[in-house]
């Protein structure tokens, strides 16, 4: 690797941003993500998805970066890429060829909270749903179901209750040393960490080994990707299917002008082209 030419770093969420919401299609990104992978710009995946979810479409994009798991309660990567991880705050593991760095705790943990507040709040866990659940109110198949019932650090929650007892919920929970994160689809149950800080350690642990000023853009849409959004240099808002964006305080800030891949990939054009060394932004 030719250290001195790292200068970007893409980040991107995965449901509604590189992956269509509807139909988890990410084919109108293709010709973009060859773009990044021509001009060796690592693209690092952060998603509330599991590992065993994120490792498959990895696999797909031929990707050999770290990507970010449950709402950066985990981060993974090949095991070339140990050294990387080792520069973070967190533990250690391996898994099928990946090293797995855990910046939260077990969903083990997590589980035994959620079980003392299902007494006062109605709310129904992946760890209650069948496959067969799951895949009803993801969109996704059976297969792809029961990957992303394998969480090791988060629990997604669909609250049944009234929505004013929500805040009351959200209350408990951080009281016992969780938080509570609002995703597209559900209420992700995790410990004291978010996006944000996985996006934040790994371009630290970038810039430290390969002693290199680092600029990062940042793609996200939904309300869980606040945090990431306002951490980046330039923060990309994908508009969710109605066409709407959310509002984000930003100094540089590009709205993207279409949901999903489409949008994804005229947002990471655009903000190419207006590079002025593309030469230099890269790594070999």
């Amino acid at each position: 690797m030719a250290d001195s030419q790292i200068r970007i770093l893409v980040f991107s969420d995965l449901d509604g941003t590189l992956l269509n919401h509807h139909d988890y299609s990410y084919r109108d990104a293709v010709p973009a993500l060859e773009r990044l992978r021509t001009l060796r710009i690592p693209l690092i995946l952060v998603s509330s998805k599991t590992f065993a979810e994120i490792e498959t479409l990895h696999s797909q994009l031929a990707l050999d970066t770290p990507f970010v798991c449950e709402n950066g309660s985990i981060v993974a990567a090949p095991v070339a890429c140990e050294k990387l991880l080792a520069g973070l705050n967190g533990r250690l593991t391996k898994q099928a060829g990946s090293v797995l760095c855990y910046l939260g705790g077990s969903r083990d943990h997590i589980l035994d909270i959620l079980r003392s507040l299902h007494k006062h709040f109605r709310f129904r866990g992946f760890s209650q749903m069948t496959d067969v659940e799951i895949a009803d109110c993801t969109g996704l198949d059976t297969a792809r179901a029961v990957l992303a019932n394998r969480r090791m650090a988060t629990e997604p929650i669909v609250w049944q209750d009234d929505i004013d007892k929500l805040d009351v919920f959200v209350r408990e929970v951080e009281v016992l040393g969780l938080r509570v994160v609002k995703g597209g689809r559900f209420y992700h149950i995790m410990g004291r960490v978010d996006k944000a800080d996985a996006v934040t350690a790994l371009t630290r642990a970038y810039a430290g080994l390969y002693c290199s000023g680092i600029n990062s853009i940042v793609l996200g849409d939904s309300e869980n990707d606040r945090a990431m959004l306002q951490a980046a240099t330039i923060a990309v808002v994908i508009p969710g299917p109605d066409g709407s964006h959310m509002q984000l305080e930003h100094n540089s800030i590009f709205h993207a002008p279409a949901p999903g891949a489409a949008g994804w990939a005229y947002a990471v054009n655009s903000i190419l082209d207006r590079q002025n060394d593309l030469t230099q932004v890269g790594y070999e």
